[in-house]
């Protein structure tokens, strides 16, 4: 029986809309065992999850928004552990005050992640990667609390570990479930992390250097206020910490960089930039000329973490 071409195309078009509709969509509603499947804790997932289906965004908030309680019960517990530091020893004080402060970040992280994916199905490209990179470092975070721990005790607590272990996969799982629903598909405009204004600095950075210290507003990057650290007091600091101390609080960007020029030299410093002080940059004189050195080791009873010479 001969087919016309008009029969022919209706076909098609109903077998691709069948295939399609049956093919797993992140807008359509399915299972928690389709959507746990790609994630890398499968069985986690699924025991974790919500009663009855729902599409992506629905367990992407879910997730984040456990993960968000999970570390805030895990900050809880640090907190009253250091209530009792008296019990521990000092390095094993050192890995749980890492572990508090990495715990409060992750809050933070998640807290505003979960705000904005709570109030839109879409994110931009530079947006996306934002969130991406903040759902990353709560990874990350994990990681170098449970470092800090295996450092300074042959046997971390077990409550510490089990809530470590249970919020790492709650993280991968948010992160997994993130790429699918809000990251964007054709990421055209990748800033690195930053949003524009922030990437205009970057590369003004990248082609002038040292130059920038010269210069007030360029490309509608804004320099507030510039400050010099020379050991020898020609400056109008001698130490790294110093400049760093009289930045103003700034998490908005709306006053410009506070830029630190630190002159060619060796600082023996332990620098710690508080997270109020976001639009701060530190320029040097280029490498082997400005260095800031310690000598933190985990043999004397510091962790890895704490023996960084500069961090934030």
């Amino acid at each position: 029986m001969a087919i016309s071409k008009l029969s022919l195309r209706l076909f098609l078009v109903s077998f691709l809309s069948i295939f399609c509709n049956s093919a797993f969509s992140v807008s359509s509603s399915v299972s928690s065992d389709t959507i746990c499947n790609l994630t890398p804790y499968p069985s986690f997932c699924e025991s974790n999850s919500p009663n009855g289906h729902g599409d992506i965004h629905e367990y992407g908030r879910f997730f984040v928004e456990k993960s968000l309680s999970s570390s805030k019960m895990f900050f809880s517990l640090l907190s009253q552990y250091l209530k009792s530091s008296s019990k521990f020893s000092n390095s094993t004080i050192l890995a749980l005050q890492d572990c508090h402060l990495l715990l409060d970040l992750n809050k933070r992280f998640l807290s505003k992640t979960l705000k904005t994916i709570n109030s839109t199905d879409t994110l931009g490209g530079s947006e996306d990667e934002n969130f991406h990179t903040l759902l990353s470092a709560t990874l990350t975070n994990q990681d170098t609390c449970l470092n800090s721990l295996q450092e300074t005790t042959s046997n971390p607590d077990k409550d510490l570990l089990t809530h470590l272990s249970n919020g790492t996969k709650l993280y991968s799982i948010s992160l997994a479930i993130f790429k699918r629903g809000w990251k964007a598909k054709n990421n055209t405009e990748k800033k690195l992390g930053r949003n524009m204004w922030e990437q205009r600095l970057y590369e003004l950075i990248r082609r002038r250097g040292r130059k920038l210290l010269q210069l007030g507003v360029d490309n509608n990057v804004v320099v507030n206020q510039s400050v010099v650290v020379n050991p020898d007091g020609s400056g109008n600091y001698t130490t790294i910490n110093d400049a760093v101390a009289a930045a103003p609080n700034n998490s908005q960007g709306s006053n410009g960089f506070f830029v630190i020029h630190v002159v060619g030299g060796v600082y023996e410093e332990y620098v710690s930039i508080p997270r109020e002080k976001q639009y701060l940059m530190m320029i040097g004189d280029g490498i082997n000329q400005t260095i800031i050195t310690g000598n933190h080791s985990v043999v004397d009873g510091w962790t890895t973490f704490n023996s960084a010479t500069f961090g934030n």
